[in-house]
């Protein structure tokens, strides 16, 4: 047969009725006892239904035509075995979905299994795709930092070394990554790297990340006014000059300056907006509606749910975070020169809570990145669901502050979050066609 290779999968939303006809106890009654048969394998999606294929990806979704198959009780891919859902076997068809694991011993065989134990052997390659590379532990982090790399398919094997290519050249080779199985490489980042894509290349060809290394295109605030477009401090009542810094106890600098915020809490409600915040809004009144960035300049507000806020973070270990959240706020023209909408009920925010699920929260003593989907600005100050919706104008000011969140009945927590390089970036990235070995 001919080999089809097709990059992560089409499934038709009508499967169940284009591949075949549901099952029921009679298939498998009738066909106990016979070895199954497969006379082939296609795709479930009709538009390729008359394809014949001899391979597909991890992860992709198939059927097996042939007669005699309503007693198949397992079905394996190599070493690694498929979930069956019953209703999707009968005498003649089956579909079923290939496992994402990768083998460790490569047979190119896919072996039905009856309940009486009869085998039926079928040569099948499983294909393993380029890697998928989601995220970094620390987008901006500097040569010699210690970062992990997270996604899919991302295979260090003895006989072909996985390697990162930076944006510049600068490489690092498998020797000097520790993976963790196929979804994560941890590395030091080499000298000489430049911003861009990063590229991961496995055996099975080149992955490109879904982020852009040292992003500056959607730079917002760096503290330090050198990146892209960004300012060195926000514009409005609280510029950020009261909690930047470069050198605090604990926390070294990532790039120049940063914004540390340091709060005593003696509850949830307490606000102290000079050391817990910062407002930035395009035009404010002070020194004669200063003008400043207008955040909606930089990314298509127009489709603004296809983008999340961005920014690195760090919680030193002396001093878990317990209580109130991060609110990151976005606002429009409109409510420039007022703080109305920080405290308000219904005005929608995102909440940053890292310490929610297990009760205390440190980024372990490095810098991190912290990604924010736009669309999730859809809270009120305590986590609520608010009825007011954003739109493509309400992203000409942002306003971050450490106050509110879900209740931990918790009083007295000092807050000590730095933040740096507060930037938007598409939740997709446009990727190079993928390089397949």
């Amino acid at each position: 047969m001919k080999s089809y290779i097709k990059i992560l999968g089409l499934f038709a939303a009508g499967v169940g009725m284009m591949c075949m006809t549901s099952c029921d106890e009679t298939d498998a009654k009738k066909d106990e006892g016979k070895t199954p048969s497969v006379q082939y394998v296609r795709y479930c999606d009709p538009a390729e239904a008359s394809e014949h294929i001899d391979g597909a990806y991890l992860g992709e979704t198939v059927a097996l035509i042939g007669s005699g198959m309503g007693d198949v009780q397992e079905i394996w891919f190599n070493d690694q075995k498929a979930t069956l859902n019953p209703t999707m076997v009968t005498s003649h068809s089956i579909i079923v979905t290939i496992p994402s694991g990768i083998s460790n011993n490569v047979t190119d065989m896919m072996t039905l299994v009856t309940s009486r134990g009869h085998k039926a052997e079928v040569p099948f390659h499983v294909l393993v795709p380029v890697p998928q590379v989601n995220s970094m532990s620390n987008e901006w982090a500097n040569p010699g930092d210690e970062v992990t790399l997270s996604g899919l398919y991302m295979v260090n094997d003895e006989d072909a070394p996985l390697k990162v290519v930076f944006p510049g050249g600068a490489t690092v080779d498998g020797k000097d990554i520790v993976s963790d199985g196929h979804m994560g490489a941890t590395f030091t980042v080499p000298e000489g790297v430049q911003e861009g894509q990063i590229q991961v290349i496995s055996r099975y060809g080149t992955g490109y990340s879904n982020f852009i290394y040292r992003d500056t295109r959607g730079m917002i605030l760096d503290w330090d006014g050198k990146n892209g477009k960004a300012v060195a401090l926000a514009n409005g009542w609280r510029d950020g000059s009261k909690v930047v810094t470069d050198s605090f106890e604990g926390i070294p600098a990532l790039d120049g300056k940063y914004a540390c915020f340091n709060s005593v809490k003696n509850d949830r409600d307490a606000m102290d907006e000079d050391n817990a915040s910062f407002n930035h809004w395009s035009v404010w009144d002070g020194e004669g509606h200063t003008p400043s960035l207008d955040p909606s300049s930089l990314f298509d507000a127009s489709n603004w749910t296809g983008y999340t806020l961005k920014f690195e973070a760090f919680v030193p270990d002396y001093n878990p975070w317990t209580m109130c959240s991060l609110q990151i706020i976005w606002t429009s023209a409109e409510l420039n020169n007022q703080n109305d909408y920080v405290f308000s009920d219904d005005y929608p925010r995102a909440l940053w809570s890292p310490w929610e699920k297990t009760g205390s929260y440190t980024t372990g003593g490095k810098w991190v990145t912290v990604s924010v989907p736009l669309a999730n600005a859809n809270v009120n100050r305590y986590g609520d669901a608010t009825s007011i919706s954003l739109d493509k104008d309400s992203f000409k000011g942002l306003t971050f502050i450490v106050a509110w969140g879900p209740d931990t009945g918790l009083t007295e927590q000092t807050v000590i979050l730095a933040v740096d390089n507060i930037r938007v970036a598409p939740l997709q990235e446009e990727m190079p066609e993928a390089s397949v070995e």
